[in-house]
């Protein structure tokens, strides 16, 4: 079952309504937040996201790999990925949820 995303403008709607306030008002709140959350990443600690989790960065350091299709030997830069651990109190709510 394909489902479609919860995008940007839908949030910016529903956080509108849900605040009472106008759009332009819930699109200052939201990007106040991704501000926000940039800024505490960048101090390396995880971020908690109230009772819904915490988002932290992992990074990969260097590495080589084989490539057993060229037969060579290959570079692999480091990386930095996003994660999000979700709350077992979260969890435990979403699983009543009616889409799962």
């Amino acid at each position: 079952m394909s489902r479609k995303t919860f995008d940007r403008s839908e949030f910016i709607r529903t956080l509108s309504e849900k605040l009472n306030i106008t759009k332009t008002s819930a699109r200052q709140v939201h990007d106040a937040f991704i501000e926000t959350l940039k800024d505490g990443l960048q101090t390396g600690r995880p971020v908690i996201l109230g009772d819904v989790g915490r988002v932290y960065l992992v990074k990969h350091k260097a590495s080589t790999r084989y490539n057993i299709n060229t037969k060579e030997i290959q570079d692999i830069a480091p990386k930095l990925h996003g994660r999000i651990s979700i709350s077992e109190r979260f969890r435990k709510e979403a699983s009543s949820w009616p889409i799962y």
